[in-house]
């Protein structure tokens, strides 16, 4: 889960999340074709590419919002999909709360 807050509206927020199995972190450093999809509370969805934080080998990841991603208040559903050496998956889905501007 994001550790900021989030607006509608937001654009360049970097969102940083990890990779668990369980309760440890998956190496990641060997990822490829790391994509996050984003589901909005109204059910629609966008996918982003997204990269390593740091070597990978702490499971972090991230993306950063673009204009378009964050049109509504509520809650929205994050998963990453990547290929892991021959393994090709996805993770659990977090959830993260967008607040609204004041108009």
């Amino acid at each position: 889960m994001p550790d900021q807050k989030i607006f509608v509206g937001d654009v360049g927020t970097r969102v940083e999340l990890e990779v668990f199995e369980g309760s440890t972190v998956v190496d990641i450093s060997t990822a490829s074709l790391i994509t996050v999809r984003i589901q909005r509370p109204n059910l629609t969805s966008v996918s982003r590419a997204a990269s390593l934080s740091t070597d990978g080998i702490d499971g972090k990841f991230y993306f950063e919002i673009i204009s378009g991603d964050i049109t509504l208040e509520g809650t929205y559903s994050v998963q990453v999909s990547f290929t892991l050496g021959s393994w090709v998956g996805s993770s659990s889905i977090v959830q993260f709360e967008v607040d609204s501007v004041l108009v």
